[in-house]
């Protein structure tokens, strides 16, 4: 569940931040945060209730930086699958939340390494794409 992006059935889209603290046991239920793009404060959802409010999920994809060199770099268990031949190659690319000026959140993807300028991304469909 650490590090997957949702998207929302309202519109918009939230993560589920790379932290073990992101899953909790409340009451006997199993929940995540869910930290939206809207910039919204996040909230904590039973797992079991994260198909009320989501009409997807892309599980364990997200990278805590564009370089996995750096000191505190850590990644979901997924994050290393993800792929684009964007340059015409078939290279890894990390995806990464990051926050915008206006407070909202938006998604960066850049081929590992982090050297290139990243791809921002404020849709996820635009991502997806």
């Amino acid at each position: 569940m650490l590090g997957s992006l949702l998207k929302l059935k309202a519109g918009g889209w939230a993560y589920i931040p790379l932290e073990e603290s992101s899953v909790v046991l409340k009451k006997g239920a199993v929940c995540v945060v869910v930290r939206p793009s809207s910039g919204q404060p996040a909230k904590e959802v039973p797992v079991l209730d994260i198909g009320k409010t989501a009409s997807g999920i892309i599980p364990g994809v997200l990278s805590s930086h564009l370089n996995p060199s750096a000191r505190t770099f850590t990644e979901a268990n997924l994050a290393y699958t993800v792929r684009s031949t964007k340059f015409g190659e078939d290279t890894v690319t990390r995806l990464v939340v990051r926050p915008r000026a206006d407070g909202k959140l938006e998604l960066c993807s850049a081929k590992e390494g982090g050297k290139d300028v990243p791809d921002k991304f404020a849709d996820l469909d635009d991502l997806l794409r």
